[in-house]
């Protein structure tokens, strides 16, 4: 009798936390700037970046990239995301990582796959090594809370960058800035 009530508390309890998680996805995401530099005149032909809201929580991020000089096994990116408010920011990733093992064999952080996945799918770029020059590279992704962790809570600060590197030098970065608002309610 005991077990029995137990178990009803605890399907209650996890019935409630589950609803709280759901209630917290309802956030809008707020992109406020991106950008592309190139440090370095030698990979980089062209890199140039956007952004465009295309409604509530919903944008269109893209960018084109030409090389001047083939890359092989030596490129690393490193992305970072730091998440925070005023008072306190947090590093909620920091992975460096090498292209070419990543087109080859993929990443096993959630929110790195679903980037990765996107951009197979949504750009021109090569799915293995070495990544040629003189080709025109686009990227074009739909950026909204799908890509957050569902227990993110409203009025975070965002900052997601990727260095890209060959042979430990760094030659470019890409760098969103945005927030996440709490839905207004009616």
């Amino acid at each position: 009798m005991l077990h029995t009530g137990f178990m009803g508390h605890f399907r209650a309890f996890n019935c409630l936390i589950i609803d709280q998680a759901i209630e917290r996805k309802k956030l809008n995401v707020e992109l406020h700037q991106v950008t592309c530099t190139s440090l370095k005149p030698q990979p980089i032909e062209q890199l140039k970046c956007y952004f465009k809201k295309l409604g509530r929580s919903k944008y269109s991020v893209g960018g084109i990239v030409m090389l001047n000089q083939q890359l092989d096994k030596t490129v690393d990116v490193q992305v970072k995301l730091y998440i925070g408010s005023d008072r306190k920011v947090i590093k909620f990733l920091d992975l460096r990582l090498n292209v070419c093992e990543i087109l080859q064999r993929g990443v096993s952080v959630p929110l790195m796959r679903k980037i990765i996945m996107e951009t197979f799918k949504r750009t021109n770029f090569p799915r293995k090594c070495p990544i040629k020059s003189n080709i025109f590279f686009n990227a074009s992704y739909i950026l909204d809370d799908s890509f957050l962790p569902p227990y993110l809570p409203p009025s975070l600060g965002i900052n997601f960058s990727a260095d890209f590197f060959d042979n430990r030098k760094k030659f470019a970065t890409v760098l969103l800035e945005g927030c996440t608002m709490p839905i207004a309610r009616k």
